[in-house]
């Protein structure tokens, strides 16, 4: 993660204050040590940059710093936004941050006053903590816990991360902890943090007159990028959209990438296709790393990624530093199911009278997923009330139903809640390995969604056209859902059929990854239940948990999956100091 960490004092800072503030992060690329006033800014200097303005000028500001990619979309061809153009978006007189497309914090500071900024969609946040004898912030939630110290789980805010696909709210989930929404801005003085934020909403009334490939272009040609592009490409119709364009391109020099065993339907299909249609692909699957490796590498890992996914998912992970030494600039196909009205298709389908209602008790029954049963019943009780009131919350503050549509609302639902919640905290970590980003995700192509008339996004037609047109070649390798394969002309509801029955006869791939990952875990996990920090942990039920460990530890593969995320769970826990309720 490309990072900053700040502090603004009400008195001079301390020696000793300064040095605990440099032992909670990296070496920086940026600092500045001042009476009462403590920055630092690092990571990547990709995703990193800062300056100074000029005395005298346009503003009393003294300086600024930008972590993420901002995406300037005011040329024919897109570029990365520069130094010397942050510091112009920063000034009065330009249409200034929320112009950009793209995934980034940005602060600017005066003495006694500093003023911080997130991305329209809300990819990446920073967190805030106010004290008695000053405000701090960062973009690592890990750092200001430590910081803060005795820091509590809040499992009312937890709830839905835990409970349902993703978080609901902008809340931070560890009590005392502030969190900056999409667009948000907050205003920091010594005394008092002061925020406010915009969730995303498109302009409903205007109707499309671009193509899909007239959006996506662009932001496949930047002028800037000072790399190739590796486009990592699955069995997915998203990846294979963004592959049909790049290949139209005759001239277009770029090469794809793809992680996983060799058997899984993603890789072996993608392999398919590069070796047939003469694509440069790099296939990732490198050993399992001896145990000590695996949970240094998680405790890093769960303490950015903050439980969106299991464990086990750290190892598709660790191959980007590669792409990004070979200085690729990485394209992912995430988040364009926003395109083919994928998301909370299940309220939709069993629940519109729930959907319709606004109420949270029969509404939540159709957000439910199931991770781990690893936390006691009273302290479920706290999770599934404070979803519930993020489902109020959240409701409210939609447009009507009536005025948009069903399938809108849901979309628009899935932008506001899934960005910021989930594929955010990936994009932030990637922010510290090199330069990615989603073309799906960015404010100018969701707009050219919601102009497209939902007839046209159902069933994934708008990708199938696209390839058809650009690489109808394409359009003869299978799809793949999960880890089934299915034929490339199916709709959303066949192919889930299909990929049902496939999965009942026994043909859907069973990737040995997650069994061993945790079987090289299996000492560490046998101490780790065991330990006074876990068996101390008031919201745990031990019980449950112990069964849950032993069972997987004498061979019953069916806890693979609730271990995997207890893990992911205890591994966070630890790295924002959680040891009490």
């Amino acid at each position: 993660m490309s990072w900053i960490f700040e502090f603004i004092g009400n008195h001079d800072i301390s020696p000793d204050s300064n040095t605990k503030f440099c032992a909670l992060h990296p070496p920086p690329l940026h600092t500045i040590e001042q009476d009462t006033f403590y920055l630092a800014v690092g990571g990547l200097a990709q995703t990193c940059h800062h300056g100074v303005f000029d005395a005298g000028g346009e503003s009393d500001f003294r300086g600024w710093a930008v972590v993420g990619l901002g995406i300037d979309t005011n040329s024919a061809n897109h570029q990365f936004v520069s130094s010397e153009k942050w510091q112009k978006f920063f000034a009065p007189s330009h249409p200034g941050l929320t112009a950009l497309d793209g995934h980034f914090v940005a602060i600017r500071w005066k003495p006694g006053l500093v003023q911080c900024y997130t991305d329209r969609l809300g990819l990446r946040t920073l967190f805030l903590l106010e004290m008695d004898n000053g405000c701090a912030f960062s973009t690592r939630l890990d750092w200001l816990a430590q910081f803060k110290r005795d820091c509590k789980i809040d499992f009312r805010a937890f709830g839905a991360h835990w409970l349902t696909f993703n978080q609901l709210s902008y809340e931070c989930c560890v009590h005392g902890i502030g969190r900056l929404g999409p667009a948000g801005v907050a205003v920091c003085t010594p005394a008092s943090i002061r925020t406010t934020h915009q969730p995303y909403l498109p302009d409903f009334s205007k109707t499309t007159h671009h193509s899909l490939e007239a959006i996506l272009h662009p932001f496949l040609h930047f002028q800037n990028s000072g790399g190739e592009v590796s486009l990592g490409l699955s069995g997915g119709l998203d990846s294979r959209t963004l592959l049909a364009l790049l290949a139209a391109d005759r001239h277009r020099v770029f090469a794809l990438h793809v992680f996983g065993h060799a058997g899984h339907p993603d890789v072996r299909i993608a392999r398919q296709i590069a070796t047939r249609e003469g694509f440069s692909l790099r296939h990732f699957d490198e050993p399992l790393p001896d145990a000590e490796t695996c949970w240094r590498w998680l405790q890093d890992y769960a303490a950015q990624a903050c439980v969106v996914e299991p464990a086990s998912a750290l190892l598709h992970t660790r191959y980007y530093p590669q792409l990004f030494a070979k200085n690729k600039i990485v394209i992912d196909g995430g988040f364009g199911e926003i395109a083919r009205r994928q998301f909370f298709n299940r309220i939709l389908r069993r629940g519109r009278r729930a959907l319709e209602s606004g109420a949270p008790a029969a509404i939540y029954p159709f957000l439910r997923v199931f991770r781990a049963a690893v936390f006691r019943h009273d302290v479920l009780q706290i999770m599934q009330a404070g979803t519930e009131q993020q489902i109020a919350s959240r409701w409210q503050a939609m447009p009507a139903i009536d005025e948009i549509g069903r399938e809108n609302f849901l979309d628009l639902l899935a932008i506001r809640t899934r960005l910021p919640n989930y594929y955010g905290f990936e994009q932030s970590r990637l922010d510290g390995e090199g330069a990615t980003f989603m073309p799906f995700a960015q404010p100018s192509f969701l707009q050219f969604v919601f102009d497209t008339p939902v007839h046209a996004r159902r069933n994934g037609r708008l990708f199938r056209r696209t390839i058809r047109q650009h690489c109808p070649s394409l359009a003869a390798y299978p799809l793949v859902k999960g880890a089934t394969s299915y034929p490339f002309f199916l709709g959303t509801v066949p192919a889930w059929l299909w990929t049902q029955c496939k999965a009942r006869l026994g043909r859907s791939f069973a990737d040995p990854v997650r069994a061993a990952f945790l079987g090289s875990l299996s000492e560490l996990l046998a101490d780790l239940v065991r330990s006074a920090e876990v068996r101390t942990y008031p919201a745990y039920n031990h019980r449950a948990l112990a069964e849950m460990v032993d069972g997987f530890l004498v061979g019953k593969t069916e806890y693979g999956q609730q271990v995997d995320w207890w893990l992911s769970f205890e591994a966070w826990r630890r790295s924002v100091q959680a040891q009490t309720m």
